[in-house]
């Protein structure tokens, strides 16, 4: 049975940078290992092999290209991929970085939807799938319509496509909705969408319903993207002292 959330591993030397990454991560969905070097980190790898690895590049004791290439050298580690976070004066390095085989380079301050297409592309999830787009947690009660009925849910997450709501009676694939979101400037966004997919109390998730949003016009997806944007990473893009992380 797969994992709940896929493990990461984040290494940097900066205090901030790894609290605010980390929590960032959690916030996506990730189990997240924090360590203040390339070496910490590398023990924390070998004693439980994460899905994905995060580097900063300049760090004592041990920097990350260091670690990147003790990670990639040794034959138990070296398909877990790796993602080397710099300074824009460090950009010389991103060519060595590809040669000892890091899945990418991400410069600071870290762009969310730059980083989340780099996630979604290192890593899979059940069945082969790949995740496209920004979720986060969501606990709010969405109300929803279908064939002539109304229904409270408790939300759990929401992406900018769509919305996972608990249930331990999930309706059956397929069936069409009308949700009304409590997001957005007028506080109800309306919105339309179709069940894809249950999960019963064996799941490894909460027992409920996906639902895909549908005919989404650009305004509904603008209002989606700064509510999940907004959650994620709002608090933490106001409290940096230095800008860590950008929108």
């Amino acid at each position: 049975m797969e994992r709940s959330a896929k493990k990461v591993v984040i290494a940097d030397d900066h205090a901030s940078s790894l609290l605010y990454l980390s929590v960032l991560l959690r916030r996506m969905g990730f189990e997240v290992i924090p360590a203040e070097n390339g070496a910490v980190a590398l023990k924390m790898i070998k004693m439980s092999p994460p899905d994905l690895v995060i580097l900063d590049y300049t760090m004592p004791v041990m920097d990350g290209l260091a670690a990147l290439r003790n990670i990639k050298g040794d034959s138990l580690l070296h398909d877990i991929p790796v993602i080397m976070i710099t300074a824009h004066s460090h950009r010389d390095g991103v060519d060595e970085f590809r040669k000892l085989g890091a899945f990418g380079c991400i410069t600071k301050p870290v762009n969310i939807d730059t980083l989340n297409e780099m996630l979604q592309r290192c890593i899979t999830y059940s069945g082969g799938k790949k995740r496209s787009h920004l979720r986060t947690a969501f606990s709010k009660i969405v109300s929803v319509s279908f064939n002539g009925l109304n229904r409270k849910f408790s939300a759990v997450t929401l992406s900018e496509r769509g919305i996972y709501l608990r249930t331990e009676a999930p309706l059956p694939p397929g069936t069409e909705v009308d949700l009304r979101l409590p997001i957005g400037p007028d506080g109800i966004l309306h919105v339309k969408g179709a069940v894809i997919y249950q999960k019963d109390f064996n799941s490894i998730i909460d027992p409920g319903m996906a639902v895909e949003f549908k005919n989404l016009t650009r305004e509904d997806e603008d209002i989606l993207t700064a509510c999940v944007t907004g959650t994620l990473a709002g608090d933490l893009l106001e409290e940096q002292d230095e800008e860590i992380i950008s929108a």
